[in-house]
């Protein structure tokens, strides 16, 4: 997977939240080669709705919409949509936002860490073909408690539960899709 900067495919935690998937990126964040910025929340929904850019003011207009985002603000790139004009794919867009995160922390490799992607596994593959998917699994129980203490959605213990089975069923039915090579399971106990 070596390569120039944001040229290896890029790799993706996903996962019930509350499955472990921030102790996951935190740990593969510790390779001084890797770069996870926060959570990204876009990608599928934005591929869908604004597909390729295909010409050049499409990119910057598309750039312009993504480096709007209060969760991409957070990740302080030296960005402006004109860099790129050059781009006329989704992907080569949003490689270039990634690999400038990794760059501005002297780092090779960029992944994702967003644990609802579990249920756009296709789209992922769709945008980046040859990416590594890391589905995240916890104890549902577990999971259930934990979601419940933190005051958010959901807000009793079977839509939690029903929810959990929801997620870790998405990531597992797309997981058997893909080559083994490319989908890997790992359960949150096995990390302790």
């Amino acid at each position: 997977m070596a390569g120039r900067m944001g040229e290896a495919a890029p790799f993706f935690i996903v996962g019930c939240p509350r499955s472990g998937t921030s102790l996951l990126r935190d740990l593969l964040r510790s390779h001084p080669r890797i770069s996870i910025p926060g959570e990204s929340h876009f990608l599928p929904a934005f591929f869908r709705g604004y597909g390729d850019p295909g010409d050049e003011p499409g990119a910057p207009r598309l750039a312009e919409r993504i480096l709007g985002l209060h969760w991409v603000k957070a990740w302080l790139l030296p960005l402006t949509p004109d860099v790129f004009a050059g781009d006329r794919t989704f992907r080569q867009v949003v490689t270039r936002l990634f690999a400038a995160h990794a760059a501005s922390e002297g780092r090779e490799r960029w992944g994702d860490k967003t644990p609802h992607y579990v249920r756009e596994i296709p789209t992922l593959v769709e945008i980046f073909p040859g990416c590594r998917i890391i589905h995240i699994y916890r104890d549902g129980r577990d999971v259930a408690l934990s979601w419940l203490a933190t005051g958010f959605q959901p807000r009793n213990l079977f839509t939690a539960a029903r929810t959990w089975k929801e997620y870790v069923c998405a990531g597992r039915q797309s997981g058997r899709t893909l080559p083994p090579e490319f989908y890997l399971e790992v359960r949150y106990e096995s990390l302790q």
